[in-house]
């Protein structure tokens, strides 16, 4: 623990205290803060002999408490007397400091104070008198809590400020009194549902809900969310800036890593982090395959450590196995998705905003009002976190609504069936929690038609939405196949049998005296690769798409219509493979080869490679 020292002056109260404390330490252990002569010390009797400890009285002026997930530590602040009436307080000691050579170490010796070895044996026992003796002023007790979600006793929900928030069965009147600005949920509830499309902000509220239950006793013994949010959008999308202004739930920083972390960094992130969400933003394929390989493993660790309580096993001294468990969900953001394993898709919702989306002014009006959000947050944690009935209700809602889609989508894989089931019970939840605001606050005409609007068309388009948000996810990422991606996968297959009959696609560069060289004309070439480069492969994307169409033509293959380069470079982009350029916004950049000038969209020659086989150096 750290220590911190006070020097001031002894006030009349100290010395109050001191004299309060004197007669009650001399019966119980035996301890005088006085010497005969009415000077101050600190003295022991020990076999009928007086022993001087030290030239200082000893009073504690506060014991705290440190809970930690699953112990509590102690330490206290000591007040040192001295006879020049000047007083040191040192705050944040343990136990372990309680030594006479510790003391005069963190004190200095400097400060003039001598504690003699004796102090070893007696000054725990001062310590626990004082704590015990009431007098006219208590040592106060302060209790910090080094963590946040529902404590170990399951009975208060902890912040990640500190604060304890304690059950609520029923919002009152009286709950709603410090509201911020006396900014009522109606207008709240506006500013949601213009802030973004297709109900993105709900989701994220949604997802912190479901995040915020993890450790419920109501849910122990069963299948908990196990999920996260990948939110999609280029740059300039305020996907970063919206996230962070829904999650607004107390002043200490954001639970946050990014893929430019370890996995090891980012596996002791998610130990600290229960019942909360965890960020992870800016998310982009690297550049190097060894970055996108840490990315991998990132995000597979995120999307399999969090919610179940599934985490990695650590081998300590002695072989005891200990599980590093994460009680977590996850929001993501970027703007392209780190490429992952087709199970991996399945544990995460996936929703795309585009530039022009998110609404200006609602955005800066919750950026302005963080106080209105981090009330109605806490009052939620209140209302729903700790009430397990509550919980118990969203169990039902979710295995009732699981049942209904497996029975209507029996196609999609369960983990989305799953998360579906989940995001649509909390949905449910919100609207609970909406509807009795609504009762208590009493609205007026303007908030009547904005909770009605929400009632009847917003909400059952949001629980819509949600099913088809999960159904195009699979369609895209699944065997079933949306257009677009059962396109870019025929291509793909096309551009493979060219390649396969012997036809020439990919030419080699080389640096001649004048710069950059090729063996033969490239306005044939359909692509250009360095030999000595496992990076990256550069498309005519144009040419290739050109000569994609004439080869299903002269293949009797007259239903395929090749899409332009334009689409196909965004086909490129949703599927991982496009490279993104540090400067520029276009998604094509000039190669000069032969002094001719030519447009290429630059992608990850290992991506490329998957859908296309091994690209020889010719």
């Amino acid at each position: 623990m750290k220590h911190k020292l006070d020097k001031r002056r002894t006030t009349s109260e100290d010395t109050q205290r001191l004299q309060e404390l004197r007669s009650h330490c001399q019966k119980a252990i035996g301890v005088d803060f006085y010497d005969a002569s009415g000077n101050l010390q600190l003295s022991v009797r020990k076999a009928g002999k007086e022993l001087i400890v030290s030239k200082t009285g000893i009073l504690v002026t506060k014991l705290t408490r440190h809970h930690y997930r699953h112990k509590i530590m102690e330490s206290i602040d000591l007040l040192f007397l001295k006879p020049d009436e000047e007083a040191i307080e040192i705050h944040g000691l343990s136990c372990s400091d309680l030594r006479a050579k510790n003391l005069e170490r963190i004190l200095g010796f400097s400060s003039g104070l001598y504690f003699s070895p004796i102090l070893d044996d007696i000054i725990l026992a001062l310590i626990e008198e004082q704590l015990c003796f009431k007098g006219s002023k208590p040592v106060p007790i302060e209790d910090q809590y080094h963590f946040s979600g529902r404590d170990p006793e399951k009975v208060q929900y902890v912040c990640r400020d500190g604060t304890l928030l304690e059950p609520m069965n029923s919002i009152s009147s009286e709950s709603l009194i410090k509201v911020p600005d006396r900014v009522s949920v109606f207008k709240l509830l506006s500013v949601l549902l213009c802030v973004a499309p297709n109900y993105i902000a709900i989701y994220i509220l949604a997802l912190r809900a479901l995040a915020s239950i993890l450790s419920s006793p109501a849910l122990e013994g069963k299948q908990k969310p196990s999920f996260g949010i990948i939110l999609l959008g280029e740059t300039g999308s305020k996907k970063t800036s919206l996230v962070k202004a829904l999650c607004y739930m107390d002043e200490q920083p954001y639970n946050a890593v990014n893929f430019k972390w370890t996995p090891a960094a980012v596996q002791e992130k998610l130990k600290d982090v229960q019942d909360d969400i965890l960020f992870c933003d800016d998310s982009f394929p690297g550049m190097i395959h060894e970055e996108r390989k840490n990315q991998r493993k990132i995000l597979s660790m995120l999307v399999r450590a969090t919610g179940d309580d599934i985490g990695t096993s650590q081998k300590m001294q002695g072989g005891t196995v200990t599980a590093n468990t994460a009680s977590s969900l996850f929001i993501i953001t970027g703007e392209q998705l780190v490429p992952c394993s087709e199970s991996d898709i399945w544990r995460t919702f996936i929703l795309n905003i585009l530039k022009d989306d998110v609404d200006k002014d609602a955005l800066t009006w919750l950026q302005e009002h963080p106080d209105v959000i981090r009330f109605y947050s806490r009052l939620f944690i209140h209302w729903f976190t700790l009430n397990d009935d509550r919980v118990a209700k969203l169990y039902e809602d979710y295995i009732s609504t699981r049942t209904t889609i497996r029975d209507r989508k029996p196609e999609l894989p369960d983990r989305l069936v799953s998360n579906c089931a989940w995001l649509e019970a909390a949905v449910l939840t919100i609207y609970d929690f909406l509807n009795e605001m609504a009762s208590v606050q009493s609205p007026t005409d303007e908030d009547h038609t904005i909770l009605t609007d929400w009632i009847h068309r917003h909400f059952p388009s949001c629980l819509d939405n949600i099913k088809t948000v999960v159904s195009h996810q699979y369609g895209r990422y699944g065997n079933g196949g949306d257009t677009d991606t059962a396109t870019f996968a025929q291509i793909m297959e096309v551009i493979k049998k060219m390649r396969e009959e012997g036809m020439d696609l990919f030419t080699t560069l080389v640096k001649g005296e004048r710069g950059v060289q090729i063996a033969r004309t490239p306005d044939k070439a359909l692509a250009f690769y360095w030999p000595n480069d496992d990076s990256y492969v550069y498309l005519r994307t144009d040419t290739l798409m050109e000569a994609v169409g004439e080869y299903c033509r002269d293949h009797g293959n007259l239903d395929f219509t090749a899409p332009s380069g334009k689409t196909f470079r965004s086909m490129l982009v949703q599927n991982g493979l496009f490279v993104k350029q540090q400067h520029g916004k276009n998604r094509t950049k000039e190669l000069s080869v032969n002094g001719t000038r030519y447009k290429v969209t630059v992608v990850f020659r290992d991506e490329l490679e998957k859908w296309i086989g091994y690209i020889e150096q010719k």
